[in-house]
């Protein structure tokens, strides 16, 4: 689907209704739920006469309203089973245009889970979330004007920096809610002027109704196509999270001979399982890329990069790196073999913490907790370092000359967000000479 206009998940305008209808009315009932829970938590982690009254009288309400909010998920249930409805909704913002002739572009995976469980960082508030996510959304503007470039020849050097690099294109995974999606969206169209959001499929076998992908797109160049797919099976708590991929093609650059200089990115986050379901998982993540190119590409398009990126955390830790897809996608920055052993000691070990810990947390309001001095990462920036997420370049004409961590978000996220950025002097030619045609990568006689 070309995407030249602001485009709605909902085909309808009356569909539109009920799916937001069903929505606030659910929502607003798990408000009360929420602060239930979280009010009730408190008392007993604190001994606070004060929060266990509050979080009985929100257990009376929780129960008052149930029928409720009962209701309104029965509403978004059937919309969604009843009515068509898109993988994702588009935005365009009139924002400054980039370079008509860019020579390098930059993406950067952003993963803004927290380093708190699932359950608990479900217990925030909409304004604690309104003010964690307007933090990440002024720090990722608050960018080095250049891009990074730290790749040669002769020598590829790692780096986490202190500041965001410049990015074109950023892809965020985790950001469950529509709305917390939403206020990026607001921050972040200062900068970037097409966004996708409120991605993901709803029904009872992928997703029980109820949470979308979790993934966000921001990008300064024109989006023109893009896809979404939900993995199979799902297990665990990714049993209520349309968890998938989401493959896009931008168009960087019309030149004269009206042939596209595209670009494809795929970004998807892991789920939980074995390693048996992480390959399959894989597996679908390929075979989805490869047919959104095949119908998505027309025969005069010059592909000029091929981008993989995600949390590949799972794929790791279930011994899943050794799949075929990482024929054809390959780190710009190789990770060592000591880093592929130290993943699980060292990305794993801090999420795995008490829920007394957690809970004294959650009284005290704080966003993220310090961040002990061996979890730091040294200058030399080992890619597995709090996490692994990570960007895969495919061979194309657009070859990689930057690639770094950002400790910008350090207290805010758990992962640090990695960013490469790709050269496409390959693309053009010099004033005179006739343009190099190049399909994936191969030269055309």
């Amino acid at each position: 689907m070309d995407l030249n206009v602001k485009t709605s998940r909902y085909t309808t305008h009356f569909s539109a209704f009920v799916f937001q209808t069903g929505y606030v009315c659910f929502h607003f009932w798990c408000f009360f739920v929420r602060q239930c829970f979280r009010r009730l938590f408190i008392a007993w982690s604190t001994r606070q006469i004060k929060s266990l009254f509050i979080g009985l009288c929100f257990l009376n309400l929780s129960i008052w309203l149930g029928f409720f909010g009962i209701s309104g998920y029965i509403i978004w249930a059937l919309s969604c089973y009843l009515f068509c409805q898109k993988p994702y909704s588009f935005l365009k913002y009139a924002t400054r245009l980039p370079s008509p002739r860019p020579k390098t572009i930059s993406i950067t995976s952003v993963n803004i889970s927290s380093d708190k469980p699932f359950f608990l960082e479900s217990f925030r508030t909409l304004y604690e979330s309104e003010n964690r996510l307007g933090a990440i959304g002024r720090l990722i503007l608050e960018q080095i004007p250049v891009p990074f470039v730290n790749i040669s020849n002769d020598r590829n050097s790692k780096k986490i920096l202190s500041r965001f690099p410049q990015t074109d294109i950023l892809c965020f995974q985790n950001l469950l809610g529509r709305t917390e999606s939403l206020i990026l969206i607001q921050l972040l169209s200062r900068k970037y002027g097409y966004f996708l959001y409120d991605v993901g499929q709803s029904s009872w076998k992928i997703n029980k109704y109820l949470l979308g992908s979790g993934l966000l797109i921001a990008s300064r160049y024109r989006i023109i196509a893009a896809d979404f797919y939900a993995f199979t099976p799902l297990v665990g708590t990714t049993k209520y999270i349309s968890h998938g991929a989401l493959c896009f093609s931008i168009e960087l650059y019309r030149g004269r001979d009206q042939l596209r200089r595209i670009g494809y990115i795929t970004t998807f986050c892991t789920q939980e399982g074995n390693g048996i379901c992480t390959y399959n998982m894989l597996t679908e993540l390929m075979c989805f890329s490869k047919n959104f190119k095949t119908i998505t590409k027309k025969p005069s398009d010059i592909i000029a990069f091929d981008v993989l990126c995600g949390d590949t955390r799972a794929i790791f830790l279930k011994g899943a790196f050794q799949h075929p897809i990482f024929n054809l996608y390959k780190a710009p920055v190789p990770p060592q073999s000591s880093d592929l052993k130290d993943i699980s000691s060292n990305s794993q070990v801090k999420r795995l913490q008490s829920v007394q810990e957690n809970l004294a947390v959650v009284a005290r309001d704080s966003d993220c907790k310090k961040r002990s001095s061996e979890e730091e990462a040294d200058e030399n920036g080992n890619p597995f370092q709090n996490g692994s997420n990570q960007i895969l370049v495919s061979p194309a004409p657009a070859y990689a000359i930057g690639y770094s961590y950002t400790n910008a978000l350090k207290k805010l996220t758990y992962q640090k967000p990695v960013t490469v950025v790709l050269n496409l002097a390959r693309l053009y030619t010099d004033s005179g000479m006739s343009e190099q045609v190049l399909y994936g990568g191969r030269e055309k006689s």
